[in-house]
């Protein structure tokens, strides 16, 4: 829509310019022999400034918004065509007080609602981010009575949308969302949620988040659907909402032929299967993770922005939304009979009455297909049995209190474990205290497969019961193998199962270097093998090649699982077209001893079967330390290389690449946040911490800033997400982020970002306020890591070390040398940069060294304090006391006090110039001056008149050859550029005095004589500077203003924004010159360009 509207507005205003221009050539070109010289050249200039702005930015349109109370409720006015005009437009209260909305004019069909928020001081103007959120809806409740086949799942139901995914993150969910959304669910007694977001976790249901959601579903009975993540198909990339937290239902993408044909055009539907992307399971926690399965496709309808009512979109965002609409169907047919129920009772309803999809592995469709009118006939029949509304929480102890079995590392499924579940009813808060003692339920339990041993019986009471366990991995095959452990209701075996412990063994494959193989694949179907990486192991090389008959499209994803990190930490992916006869190499960094999934899979859209050969070979040049940190104040560090799996080729090389920066914060502050949408679903306040930090940029370049303490996490953080707006010295927001580092490009120049954190404990709050901001920058240049065979060597400069073979068995010692240099980093900065040992060979197939390489640091020490130094020079006479106690004293608040000490001082010596020019700088200070510009001027005078221009000029004409004539040359620039800003001051006084707003105080009473000082002071400057250099142009700009020489004052304006483009007031006086030139398009966007640059007030979190 931005791109459209752009782009008409473009075509707009290139229609008046295109006239413009052609009205100027004609005034030149009918009067060219009559102009004089400066008016030709004001016309020339303005023709040049014209196609300057055909190529101008455009910020878009500004809306003025007026609040205002009627009596009953606030409400908005917004100008949605931006004419001024407010007597058009309708006045919108809060969305949920009327659900009125508007519509933004331009034809741009871009469709808002507001919410207006601390008793009128706040209106939040909400749009789409996207077509996301809409198509997600449409799938849920569309609505089309004409149409209706056009209908979503559950037509006419109810939505209330939450958005929480923040406009400046490109729609990233943020903590603060989620966390008010959960508390307008609960204000607008929502009986559902869908969520199509998802993230990765590094530990399932764990963190704020997961609590909070347990509690909507839990203590406020509502219905909780996530899409499990679109990250497959390799096994446990479900995301952190709808594939980790056990209070929430996942839901995995499902395809079906038909879905094919009328989404796709295809024109060979392949079976019925999950779509490649979606997320399997199992979680890394043990639960299956997915709930449900459901269509993962749909044409559904899109903002009308869009220029397009419908749109097909694909995904486990689209699964999820379609589960919740058969559910939404579902509690309608509850509801209309009066039917008791929870979200456990109907959870355990759907996952019972699920259809397995054939040929569809578990980890992608879970228990099966969503069967909407089964899951209801199943409601209906067991609702009033024993412990139906309530969950079974199931924990596997010893195992960090994990939801399920899950053997996956070559130590786990290599021996016979022996374990322990517990299971525990959860009754509500409110429950009695006797209908928890009255609890009994008899138990049957079994085990879906016979290498999983478990009891028979078990009696379940309130206080929960424990079973044991025994999984017989150490004799299963090389594969993926699921079982689950049922508990029935021992005394109604139609009724289901209670509750499921999923249990999942991974077993790899021996340790080798070398695995070669072979998979037949077809459309939609995919082969894995799981490896144990052998000892010595640092990366691996894998070649694909295809024996089938034409090209197909392949997806390769390899993964291992590490403690405290999310699988894409380890994981590599690549799609790619697999060509008969052509090899495809791909290179991946591996961890030795641990597991790792090669997962190949064809895309459904792409016919035919394949053969594919594949060759795996392990590869691993191990050097002694793997994080390398090069000691300041020594000559370097030695690491010892081995190669264990066969003979490479080593030429160790490295360098430092970034430059990393330790910012404390200048201050921290935790406050209570207020108004009723800050707070949890519970109605707790809830508080901010927000830390503010101030660092300089030294010159133009990307800066990445980082927060390490709780970057990555989101669903498992223990505090949340947070949040960071980054502003230059004008106020003016240059970028936003959140636990997701990214780069930003930044000017020359001071910023200030500021980070907010939210909570209900304050206390965990006020533990981070000394948290440190990290501000990583390229490196001017890469420092190179200089690599010898020993130390003296490196001492030496002599002894690089050489390239050579590495042999199974044999160690080689490399030395690396800590740099010399560090490229202008500063004492206290972290250089960062990487190493790789082995040689690269453009005629192998792989990599010949660990892809990413090893990295390594150095810290660029702080320079010692010399013995006898001082801070300070101590003044040793009395007359340089007093001008040191004249400097300290303040020129505003003891003005006095500063008169009479200057007065003394220049009796004494009163030709002391740099006395003199202490008062012109502080008659001169922003806030002041245009009150006391004639002040200026007589100081300004004051100092002129003790500068011998004659012998200055004089000494500066003289070329210096001697030692002497050098030093008396600087002496001369010194003085000439004390002249030049003098004179300055004087002409940029001069200058201000008949401006309206001076003028207005303080009456011009001769102009004439006003222009002709301000044309002697100026033509004064120009003899000794180019007043068209950045400093003085200002100065140039307002002489050819008040020559009415708008156009070469445009043009030495836009040449000072090219140079200095953060000056607010360059701008404003560009958007005057336009008006001054009657040119009212680029005035009106440079108002509005000036309103999003430097925004009057700082941007709210």
């Amino acid at each position: 829509m931005i791109a459209r509207l752009k782009s008409d507005r473009k075509k707009d205003w290139d229609r008046e310019r295109k006239q413009m221009e052609a009205d100027l050539r004609r005034q030149l070109a009918s009067a060219k022999p009559k102009l004089k010289r400066e008016q030709r050249e004001e016309l020339e200039a303005r023709l040049k400034q014209l196609g300057a702005l055909a190529k101008g930015d455009d910020s878009g349109p500004a809306f003025d918004c007026v609040l205002f109370d009627d009596g009953k409720v606030w409400r908005a006015v917004i100008d949605t065509d931006a004419d001024g005009d407010l007597a058009e437009e309708t006045a919108l209260a809060s969305f949920r007080e009327e659900r009125q909305y508007g519509t933004f004019g331009f034809d741009s069909l871009l469709n808002f609602g507001v919410n207006i928020f601390d008793d009128g001081t706040r209106l939040s103007i909400v749009v789409d981010c996207g077509s996301h959120g809409t198509h997600v809806a449409g799938i849920v409740a569309g609505h089309h009575p004409e149409q209706p086949e056009l209908n979503g799942l559950a037509p006419g139901a109810q939505i209330v949308s939450v958005k929480i995914g923040d406009t400046r993150l490109g729609s990233m969910e943020t903590t603060a969302g989620l966390v008010r959304g959960l508390a307008a669910v609960v204000r607008n007694k929502c009986d559902l949620i869908n969520m199509s977001y998802s993230e990765p976790t590094r530990r399932p249901d764990v963190g704020r988040l997961a609590r909070l959601f347990s509690e909507i579903v839990n203590k406020h009975n509502v219905i909780f659907v996530s899409a499990a993540a679109n990250d497959g198909p390799a096994l446990s990339t479900v995301g952190g909402s709808g594939g980790g937290m056990s209070a929430v239902i996942g839901v995995g993408a499902y395809l079906s032929p038909e879905m094919m044909r009328a989404q796709y055009a295809a024109r060979r539907g392949a079976a019925q299967n999950a779509y490649g992307f979606s997320s399997r399971g199992p979680a890394l926690d043990g639960q299956l993770a997915i709930s449900l399965f459901a269509p993962g496709g749909a044409i559904a309808s899109v903002p009308e922005y869009s220029l397009r009512p419908l749109q097909q979109m694909n995904g486990t965002s689209m699964a999820s939304p379609n589960a919740c609409g058969s559910i939404a169907l579902m509690l309608s047919s509850l509801k209309t009979r009066g039917a008791r129920y929870t979200p456990h009772s109907v959870r355990r309803a759907l996952e019972n009455t699920t259809k397995p999809v054939e040929g569809v592995e578990v980890f992608a469709q879970g228990p099966g297909l969503i069967q909407i009118a089964d899951a209801v006939e199943y409601h209906r029949q067991h609702e009033n049995a024993v412990g139906e509304m309530l969950s079974f929480d199931v924990r596997v102890l010893g195992e960090g209190g994990s939801q399920g079995v899950y053997l996956r590392e070559p130590e786990e499924t290599s021996r016979t474990l022996q374990t322990r579940v517990r299971v525990r009813p959860l009754f509500p808060e409110e429950a009695p205290s006797r209908a928890r003692t009255a609890f009994q339920l008899p138990i049957s339990l079994e085990a879906t497969q016979e290498w999983v041993s478990v009891g028979e019986q078990l009696l379940l009471t309130h206080g929960g019961a424990t079973f044991d366990v025994q999984v017989d991995a150490a004799n299963l095959e090389s594969g993926v193998h699921f079982a689950e452990i049922l508990g029935h209701d021992a005394g109604n075996d139609e009724r289901g199962p209670l509750f499921r412990v999923p249990v999942t063994v991974v077993k790899p494959e021996p340790a080798a270097a070398l695995v070669e193989g072979r998979v037949s694949l077809s459309a939609g179907t995919l082969a894995r093998r799981f490896l144990s990486v052998p000892e010595g192991a640092t990366w691996a090389d894998l070649t694909l090649r295809s024996e089938a008959d034409a090209e197909r499209s392949i997806v390769c994803q390899t993964v291992q699982l590490r403690s405290g990190r999310t699988f894409r930490e380890g994981q590599s992916k690549s799609h790619f077209r697999l060509r008969p006869g052509e090899d495809v190499v791909r290179s991946f960094a591996v961890s030795e001893l641990k597991t790792l999934e090669v997962c190949l899979a064809q895309s459904w859209s792409s016919p035919g079967d394949s053969e594919v050969s594949f060759e795996l070979a392990f590869q691993g040049i191990v050097p002694s330390s793997r994080e390398i940190a090069l000691p300041a104040g020594e000559a370097g560090t030695v690491i010892a290389l081995r190669s264990p799996l066969g003979k490479l080729e080593i030429a160790p090389q490295g360098s430092l690449r970034t430059r990393r920066s330790i910012v404390s914060p200048a201050s921290a502050v935790v406050r209570p946040l207020s108004g009723p949408r800050d707070v949890t679903a519970d109605g707790e306040p809830l508080y901010e911490l927000k830390l503010t930090y101030r660092f300089e940029q030294d010159a133009p370049g990307r800066v990445t800033p980082r927060f390490p303490a709780n970057d990555g996490l989101v669903y498992d953080s223990k505090l949340g997400t947070h949040l960071w707006m980054l502003f230059d010295a004008h106020n003016r927001r240059i970028a936003s982020d959140d636990v997701y580092p990214s780069s930003v490009q930044l000017a020359k120049g001071e910023y200030r970002l500021v980070l907010q954190l939210r909570h209900e404990d304050p206390a965990a709050l006020e533990k981070l306020k000394g948290s440190p901001l990290l501000l990583d920058r390229a490196l001017r240049s890469p420092v190179s890591i200089g690599m010898f065979t020993s130390r003296i060597a490196a001492l030496s400069g002599d002894g690089r070390f050489k390239p050579g073979p590495l042999l199974p068995g044999e160690t080689r010692t490399v030395f690396l040398a800590t740099p010399s240099g560090t490229a202008g980093a500063r004492p206290g900065d972290v250089l960062l940069g990487g190493v790789t040992f082995g040689k690269e060979d453009s005629q192998s197939s792989g990599a010949g060294r660990k892809p990413g390489g090893f990295s390594v640091r150095y810290t660029v020490p702080v320079k010692p304090i010399k013995a006898g130094a001082t801070a300070s020079a101590v003044p040793k006479t009395q007359r340089a006391f007093d001008i040191l106690r004249l400097k300290a004293t303040s020129f505003e608040e003891d003005r006095k006090a500063y008169d009479e000490l200057e007065a003394t001082l220049l009796k004494a010596v009163p030709d002391d110039v740099p006395l003199l020019m202490l008062r012109l700088e502080r008659l001169d200070a922003d806030a002041k001056r245009k009150e006391r510009l004639t002040e200026v001027v007589a100081a300004a005078d004051a100092v002129l008149k003790r500068i011998d221009r004659a012998k200055l000029a004089q000494a500066l004409g003289a070329r210096p050859v001697t030692a002497k004539e050098r030093s008396a040359h600087g002496k001369a620039v010194a003085e000439r550029d004390r002249l030049a800003d003098v004179l300055y001051r004087k002409v940029r006084a001069l200058g201000a005095m008949d401006l309206p707003e001076v003028v207005e105080q303080h009456p011009v009473e001769d102009p004439q004589e006003l222009e002709r000082r301000f044309n002697e002071a100026f033509s004064e400057l120009q003899r000794w500077v180019d007043t068209k250099a950045v400093k003085y142009v200002s100065l140039q700009m307002r002489r050819e203003r008040r020559r009415e020489r708008w156009g070469v004052a445009l043009g030495l304006l836009n040449g000072a924004i090219s140079k200095e483009p953060s000056q607010r007031r360059y701008y404003e006086e560009r958007r005057d010159l336009y008006e001054q030139v009657g040119w009212e398009t680029p005035r009106q966007r440079e108002a509005e360009r000036l309103l999003a640059r430097f925004p009057p007030v700082e941007e709210p979190f």
